[in-house]
């Protein structure tokens, strides 16, 4: 890159020059400035066809029915798909966790066992047994979930009513799992 001011206008001037420019162009060089105007306007007419009635109709309609029509069902909430979801909340707040404590030294927080266990027992109550209801609830969830879809690739449990079945058994035994860890 040239660095002297002075160098880049007359280097500018002769590349601009040295270049093969299209016939639709003009140079107009001026001791100050050097611009390129167009003898072609930019605009071109429009090539799109107008749309019919049909095409105009078809584009106000609805694309699906509305959701209140619908009776609530248990596949609402898939229980596959938050097994998914927790998943990533799982590996993805261990990962966080790891790289917080690999960076921790040189960022001068302290996150040894000690340190971490003072901070949690300076919580209030409320606060201790409610993320570790919530903790508690992702993690089980996850893992009876994931027997679910184990005991799927036996080839047992696989028509819809014991999908549906299965499904309410995974939230009652989540509930059921984080309240007793997070009292004990």
């Amino acid at each position: 890159m040239l660095r002297q001011p002075s160098l880049r206008l007359p280097t500018r001037r002769v590349l601009a020059l040295t270049r093969p420019h299209p016939p639709s162009t003009a140079i107009t060089t001026t001791s100050k400035t050097l611009s390129t105007t167009r003898t072609s306007p930019n605009s071109f007419p429009s090539t799109k066809p107008t749309p019919s009635l049909l095409e105009t109709q078809r584009l106000r309609r609805p694309v699906s029915p509305h959701l209140s029509i619908y009776r609530p069902q248990h596949t609402w909430f898939n229980p596959s798909i938050i097994g998914r979801i927790t998943g990533c909340a799982l590996s993805g707040g261990l990962y966080l966790f790891f790289a917080a404590y690999a960076v921790a030294p040189l960022l001068g927080w302290d996150l040894r066992v000690d340190a971490v266990a003072a901070a949690v027992a300076a919580l209030p109550k409320a606060a201790r047994v409610g993320a570790k209801a919530a903790v508690g609830f992702v993690g089980v969830f996850h893992c009876a979930n994931g027997v679910r879809h184990l005991v799927w690739d036996l080839g047992k449990g696989v028509n819809t009513v014991a999908v549906r079945k299965s499904g309410w058994v995974v939230v009652g035994f989540s509930v059921c799992g984080a309240v007793i860890l997070a009292w004990y």
